[in-house]
Parts: C-alpha cells; sequence; structure tokens
C-alpha cells in the first residue's frame, strides 16, 4: 500500500484553514486543549492513580467525545478498583503501547470497540501528548477508511 495521505493537499488544506480561523477563537481552542490535557495528566499521573475518584472518572468520562450516551453510562458502571487497574495497566504498563491500547479497548465489556479504541487514544494522548498521538475514528477510520486524515 502506498502512501495513505497527500501530503501536499494535506498541508494546502491546513493553509487555508488556518486563513480562515480567527486567531483568538484558535487561542481559546489551543487553552482549552491545553487545560484538558493537563487535568488528564494530574488526574492520570502513575502516582494520583490510586486516589481516583468516581468523580474524576465521570468527569474524564464527560471530557472525551466518544462517551456521550450510552456508552458513558456503560463506563461510568464499571467497578472503580477495575477502572483504576486497567488505566494503570494501559497508561504506566509494561510491554508494547499497542497492545495496551487493544487489551484495554478489549477489557471494556459491553462498549463498542470503535468507542472503547478512541477512549483509549483520548486516554494515551491527552495524559502524555508528547508521547502519544491522538489517533480516533473521526480522524482515520481504517475500516470505514473515512476521516479528516
Amino acid at each position: 500500500m502506498g502512501q495513505v495521505v497527500d501530503t501536499e493537499t494535506a498541508k494546502e488544506f491546513m493553509k487555508e484553514t488556518l486563513e480562515r480561523v480567527d486567531p483568538d477563537e484558535l487561542s481559546a481552542i489551543c487553552a482549552a486543549v491545553e487545560a484538558k490535557s493537563a487535568w488528564f495528566r494530574q488526574t492520570f499521573a502513575r502516582d494520583a492513580l490510586a486516589d481516583l475518584s468516581s468523580d474524576d472518572w465521570a468527569t474524564a468520562l464527560a471530557r472525551v467525545f466518544s462517551t456521550r450516551g450510552e456508552p458513558r453510562q456503560l463506563l461510568a458502571a464499571l467497578e472503580l478498583a477495575d477502572v483504576r487497574g486497567r488505566v494503570d495497566a494501559l497508561l504506566w504498563g509494561p510491554g508494547d503501547v499497542a497492545v495496551r491500547f487493544e487489551d484495554f479497548a478489549i477489557s471494556l465489556d459491553g462498549v463498542p470497540k470503535s468507542v472503547a479504541r478512541d477512549f483509549s487514544s483520548e486516554l494515551l494522548h491527552f495524559t502524555d501528548p508528547e508521547k502519544n498521538w491522538l489517533w480516533t475514528r473521526w480522524m482515520w477510520d481504517p475500516k470505514a477508511k473515512t476521516g479528516a486524515l
């Protein structure tokens, strides 16, 4: 399989998009994303995970786009002790991140796999954005071959 993204077209699209976005609005979006990441880094830090409360868990679910409606209800119903262990294994466990990612998504019984993967991606990315790319269905869904990319 060749190159999936037409780099020059993507650059042109980005240039045109940035020309149309109000700089103040872009700054507000950046500030909101940075605040979200700061909250995730603090809440899901390895040494803070043991103190993860049900309110923290509910807030995390509310801050992730894909965990709305029924998926949020399913995830909110998980036992907090299980949640802590699963999140700890995803974020801080040994081994390859791709394996931990899939293990976490599979462990979320009853949650649609696409939602579980989006949630896994957001947890990884916003907890350590320098190390983990944000990769969700809306960016690129390999199954449907659609997305922003």
